[in-house]
């Protein structure tokens, strides 16, 4: 099972949704991936991975959102394409993050 956990704006989103025992829910899902518009390293992502892994989620957690580098300048959807995510770049790590997952288990 996977939940996307998505933010919506920067302003209104917060980490402290997980609070109250909501960790429980989350803990029962394998995969958990978070998708922001926003840069990566200290962003909504990195809230909620650090969140989880703290309180003991053991699964797997992948982050999408903008590098912490320069981004070529653009339109909105030049630059969610040239940094894949956009649709298909978003279904296709999702896809990705499974394939992974599957490949660890065969070799165990």
């Amino acid at each position: 099972a996977v939940i996307l956990c998505v933010e919506t704006s920067s302003k209104n989103c917060s980490v402290s949704i997980f609070n109250n025992g909501k960790i429980q829910l989350l803990k029962g899902f394998d995969k958990i991936i978070t998708i922001e518009e926003g840069v990566i390293n200290g962003g909504f992502g990195d809230g909620v991975s650090s969140y989880l892994l703290e309180n003991g989620y053991r699964g797997a957690i992948k982050r999408l959102g903008l590098p912490d580098s320069y981004v070529e300048h653009g339109s909105r959807n030049q630059i969610l394409n040239s940094l894949s995510l956009d649709n298909d770049g978003i279904k296709n790590k999702i896809i990705d993050l499974y394939a992974s997952a599957k490949e660890e288990v065969l070799e165990r």
